[in-house]
C-alpha cells in the first residue's frame, strides 16, 4: 500500500473501516483485529462492497506494527472501543499471545507515536472513564500532542463520532462515551 496509510486498530465487524474506505478512496486502510471472526466478517464485507483500499489482518496488534509498519509511516490511526475488561483480553487470546494488560498503555502509546509521520492522527474513542483516563495520562506523557477532536467520517454528525457498532449500543443505553485526537 503506498501513499496515505491509516489502521483500523480492533476493526471489529468493519463498520467504520468500510464507512470511511468508501469515502476516502485514494487512502489505503488497514484494519487489524485479534478475534478471527471479526477479522473474517471485517474481510467479507470489504469484499462485498468493492472497497480494494482497504484489508484486514487478523493478527495482535502490537506485533503487527513491530513487525510490519515503517516508522513515520501511518496517517492516522483509529482506536474505537478497544476492550477495558482483562476477562475479555484473556477470552480474545485467540492467537496465543499472552496477553495479559489492556492495549493502550504508556509503551504502546510511544510504539504508536514512532509509527505515526510528523503530523499523523492518534485518534481514540471508549466508553469507559477509567480505562479513558489512563490512555489521556499515557498520551500526556508521550510526544503526541492532543488536539481537537474532527470527525473522520466527513459525512457523519458529531453526535455519531464514528459509528461503529459499539458506539451505537454505547449511546442507546446512554452511556457516556469519551474521545481524544493527538497528532504526532
Amino acid at each position: 500500500m503506498a501513499g496515505s496509510v491509516e489502521i483500523d486498530v480492533g476493526c471489529g465487524r468493519g463498520t467504520f473501516i468500510a464507512r470511511i474506505a468508501r469515502e476516502k478512496p485514494a487512502v489505503s486502510f488497514i484494519g487489524i483485529d485479534i478475534n478471527e471472526s471479526n477479522a473474517n466478517q471485517s474481510q467479507d464485507r470489504l469484499s462485498k462492497e468493492g472497497l480494494g483500499n482497504a484489508i484486514i489482518v487478523h493478527d495482535e496488534v502490537q506485533k503487527f506494527l513491530i513487525r510490519h509498519v515503517q516508522h513515520e509511516s501511518l496517517n492516522a490511526v483509529h482506536i474505537y472501543f478497544p476492550t477495558p475488561y482483562m476477562e475479555a483480553i484473556r477470552k480474545a487470546n485467540i492467537l496465543g499471545t499472552g496477553l495479559n494488560q489492556r492495549l493502550i498503555d504508556q509503551g504502546f502509546v510511544n510504539l504508536l507515536h514512532t509509527k505515526c509521520q510528523p503530523g499523523g492522527i492518534l485518534r481514540v474513542v471508549t466508553g469507559h472513564r477509567h480505562y479513558f483516563q489512563e490512555i489521556a495520562v499515557a498520551l500526556t506523557n508521550s510526544l503526541f500532542k492532543e488536539t481537537p477532536w474532527v470527525n473522520p467520517i466527513r459525512s457523519s454528525s458529531f453526535s455519531n463520532l464514528v459509528g461503529t457498532g459499539l458506539e451505537k449500543k454505547q449511546r442507546a443505553l446512554g452511556k457516556d462515551i469519551y474521545f481524544l485526537q493527538a497528532v504526532a
